[in-house]
């Protein structure tokens, strides 16, 4: 997955907070009235960041993304 290296430290002031990581490969035969459909594979990775602040739930995701773009998320999530 892009994140190798830990992410780096930041300070998320909220109620509750997560970062749900995704790194998925998906493969797709399928024959539709008795007629094969072309093959299809798929990656994708991606990054889904929930927080809880003063009782409103704020989600934000980001797909294909760096180390730095899910520290962006992340601090940005308090600034809502």
């Amino acid at each position: 997955m892009v994140f190798e290296d830990s992410l780096p430290t930041f300070d998320v002031r909220a109620d509750f907070w997560s970062l749900r990581f995704v790194d998925e490969y998906c493969e797709t035969y399928a024959v539709r009235k008795n007629v094969p459909m072309p093959f299809v594979a798929c990656t994708d990775q991606g990054v889904l960041a929930t927080a809880c602040v003063d009782g409103g739930y704020v989600y934000l995701a980001l797909f294909e993304c760096a180390a730095v773009g899910t520290y962006n998320l992340a601090t940005g999530i308090a600034s809502r």
